[in-house]
């Protein structure tokens, strides 16, 4: 499932962590799979999701994946969403997110602003 550095990632986590973070590759490689059309599951490791040793930033590692962007929502630790997308032309999106939960008992209401026009 996991590329060869997130799978040293997850080595290097507790055990506590190493799932949470499990679960955050999980959804995404989930979301960029549907999003691009590809294989499930062989193109499980081939979507890499890498955290940015200076930044902390997530980035996308995938061949094809110019123009992409990842969100990872989290809400408590049972509740977890990830949105990829990907502008139009592959040009950058001026994208505002708004996540509203109460988990555990409701689950996410996602509302998104691209370019000014909000959808939920």
């Amino acid at each position: 499932m996991a590329s060869e550095p997130e799978a040293a990632a997850l080595r290097r986590l507790p055990a506590a962590l190493a799932l949470r973070h499990f679960y955050r590759l999980w959804t995404f490689k989930e979301a960029m799979i549907k999003a691009r059309s590809q294989d499930f599951p062989a193109d499980l490791k081939t979507n890499a999701l890498l955290e940015d040793p200076d930044s902390g930033a997530w980035q996308i590692h995938a061949a094809g994946s110019e123009g992409w962007s990842v969100r990872v929502f989290e809400s408590g630790d049972d509740w977890m969403l990830t949105v990829v997308w990907r502008a139009p032309g592959a040009e950058s999106a001026d994208v505002a997110w708004e996540l509203v939960s109460d988990a555990p008992a409701q689950p996410f209401a996602l509302t998104v602003a691209v370019d000014g026009r909000r959808e939920r």
